[in-house]
């Protein structure tokens, strides 16, 4: 298995050192003398692939389901779940062996690998591709010829064995090709008995639930006229019943993403993949990997660098505490370290409250830096404080 890779607190700042007689003016120009302005926040990192402990929990407002900010910086387990779809039949050098397919999985994992900032990892039980040539995760949940009844039973085992964030359900395909009849509603009901045991397992989880795809509209003989368009109409009922229950369900469109004109996605020459209706071509499986894309996009975390927004105080005082209270924005919430800072100074990490007495021998000028790092990103600010004496006055400064 590969694996890839506004909270704001709101702290009142601390008002400058206790001011000197006739030193305020000159405390002023002295700020705007030494304060150094905080530099850019630093660009969206790529996130760490350690095993961090995840908090699975999912957002939804309105229409929209999200990934919680917990998910930032942590790694996102995606589950593709289905049959041989899934699996990649029609794929590699040798279309019928599961160890050269790879389908949409390798386009998704190119997808995902070069565009998105959260960490990913596919998992299931199963490991094909490998003899493909490529380089991705080959881990999946696609078992060859499945009916949803079939899959129904095994996906308890499947979700405890690899702890899925989000699951990529396309289902139905062999369903509605050995049907004999026009119950496809029958076959609805078993996708939404994945949907239960997959709330059973964890009502966090987000399911992206795929219409599927038609058959090959080009075999005559085998292909059943509006069949899957009348599945997909029934599944879209299902579904949106769900999401507005408040499932945690995404519906996306595979049956519109393919062309099935005579040479489009559904075409193999016989001599490579004789007698199939059932798969789409590399181009097919090219196009559900940018449905799935789309959708993963716009459920990922809403993850935003910190920037510090405070300014620092600049003088200090022998004998005295020195305080200066960082405060960044930024999801999730930022911690706070001193890189740079003179003996005896401290910061809270997780407030970003500084503290210091300086003591005899420090006056003068001292140099520091302070960041603020989340999962996200990292600001920095480097400032300069100036101790003086007790009993030294700043001087007045007359314009």
């Amino acid at each position: 298995m590969l694996d890839k890779i506004e909270n704001s607190r709101r702290f009142p700042i601390n008002s400058l050192p206790r001011p000197r007689f006739f030193g305020l003016v000159a405390l002023v120009g002295l700020v705007w003398f030494l304060g150094l302005q905080p530099v850019t926040a630093a660009p969206l990192k790529s996130v760490s692939t350690s095993p961090e402990q995840k908090v699975p929990v999912t957002v939804q407002g309105g229409s929209s389901i999200q990934l919680s900010s917990t998910f930032c910086g942590q790694t996102v387990n995606i589950m593709p779940l289905g049959n041989s779809i899934t699996k990649g039949t029609g794929t590699g050098a040798v279309p019928n062996d599961d160890n050269f397919n790879y389908g949409y999985r390798y386009y998704l994992y190119n997808l995902l690998n070069s565009s998105t900032y959260y960490g990913f990892d596919f998992v299931g039980t199963r490991v094909h591709g490998f003899q493909s040539g490529y380089v991705f995760d080959y881990d999946h949940e696609g078992w060859g010829g499945y009916l949803a009844d079939q899959l129904l039973p095994n996906v308890p085992g499947y979700l405890a064995a690899t702890q899925p964030d989000v699951i990529l359900l396309h289902i139905g395909t062999n369903d509605v090709a050995q049907r004999t009849d026009d119950n496809y509603a029958a076959d609805v009901a078993d996708v939404a008995g994945i949907l239960d045991v997959i709330d059973a397992y964890s009502t966090d989880a987000i399911v992206i639930l795929a219409q599927i795809i038609d058959q090959d509209r080009n075999d005559l003989d085998n292909y059943q006229q509006g069949a899957v368009s009348t599945f997909n109409g029934l599944l879209a009922t299902m579904a949106q019943n769900r999401i507005t229950s408040g499932d945690k369900l995404v519906l996306v469109d595979m049956y519109n993403a393919l062309d099935y004109s005579p040479n489009g996605d559904m075409h193999f020459d016989e001599a490579y993949l004789p007698d199939d209706w059932l798969h789409p071509n590399d181009g097919g499986y090219e196009k559900m990997a940018g449905v799935w894309f789309s959708a993963l996009e716009a459920i990922q975390p809403d993850c935003s660098a910190p920037v510090i927004t405070t300014t620092a105080p600049v003088t200090g005082f022998v004998d005295e505490v020195y305080t200066y209270d960082v405060d960044a924005i930024g999801v999730p919430a930022p911690t706070y370290t001193l890189t740079t800072a003179p003996n005896g100074m401290t910061i809270d990490a997780g407030t970003g409250v500084i503290s210091w007495t300086p003591a005899q021998n420090q006056t003068g000028s001292h140099n520091i830096v302070v960041e603020a790092t989340s999962a996200a990103g990292t600001d920095t600010q480097a400032f300069a404080v100036t101790v003086l004496e007790q009993g030294i006055f700043l001087p007045f400064i007359q314009k």
